[in-house]
């Protein structure tokens, strides 16, 4: 490096791009430079969000149409664990009216209908 000259290094915080320009302008003879380690960081983290915001479609293109709910997020593990349930009543429902009873004792079987307490 000649005496005289800058380097910059330049690390993730905050908007990146305003940094890098603000250095340009007010460095322009500056070189902005960045080590592995945060460039690995930085290209990791936005491949997860890429892959996080896709998984469905990810899902979706593999033809999982048989969901393994040990490779849900949280998120989809809640709606896929409440999407279970509404179906295990339905079809207990659907039992019980093929079956004859009438739906007041379907919905004390069920406990469907039945308010919920409010909240406190």
């Amino acid at each position: 490096m000649a005496l005289g000259s800058s380097v910059h290094h330049n690390r993730r915080a905050g908007p990146r791009w305003r940094i890098r320009r603000a250095i340009a302008k007010a460095l322009p003879h500056a070189d902005q430079v960045a080590d592995r380690w945060h460039l690995m960081e930085s290209a990791s983290r936005a491949f997860l969000e890429a892959v996080c915001k896709s998984m469905r479609q990810i899902r979706r293109g593999v033809g999982g149409t048989i969901i393994d709910p040990k490779l849900l997020t949280y998120a989809e593990r809640l709606q896929y664990d409440g999407h279970s349930r509404r179906q295990e009543t339905n079809e207990a429902i659907l039992e019980l009216s093929k079956q004859g009873f009438p739906i007041k004792q379907i919905v004390k079987r069920t406990l469907c209908g039945v308010p919920m307490a409010p909240f406190a």
